[in-house]
């Protein structure tokens, strides 16, 4: 017998200076770089699709996790669970992923 399992995962990106992202990332020279995004939304959907995706490591000196965005800087996973990245040009970038252990996530099991 063999099941299939979905999760939904939840994701939220605030930005403390929304008008910098755009002008940073959507408008400015970024785009040449990485990767041509039509808006705001799309950034944070770009931010948290790499979040989920990448290898987290822990950094020794902090104690706390941390996440590299080639680009946009380091992520610092927060004793709360949130992902932090800070820069004086774009302000700072939070993600809060809800992961299995909190209400907000769905399961769904299929028999396949």
């Amino acid at each position: 017998m063999k099941f299939g399992i979905e999760y939904e995962t939840k994701v939220t990106v605030e930005f403390s200076k929304p008008e910098k992202i755009k002008e940073i990332f959507i408008d400015g020279d970024w785009k040449d770089v990485f990767c041509e995004l039509e808006d705001v939304d799309e950034f944070a959907n770009y931010v948290s699709h790499y979040l989920l995706q990448d290898l987290k490591q822990l950094d020794e000196d902090l104690g706390l996790y941390v996440s590299e965005l080639e680009g946009v800087g380091t992520f610092v996973q927060q004793l709360d669970g949130q992902w932090i990245a800070f820069n004086t040009a774009y302000g700072e970038i939070r993600v809060k992923v809800l992961w299995m252990n909190e209400h907000q996530v769905t399961v769904q099991i299929k028999e396949v």
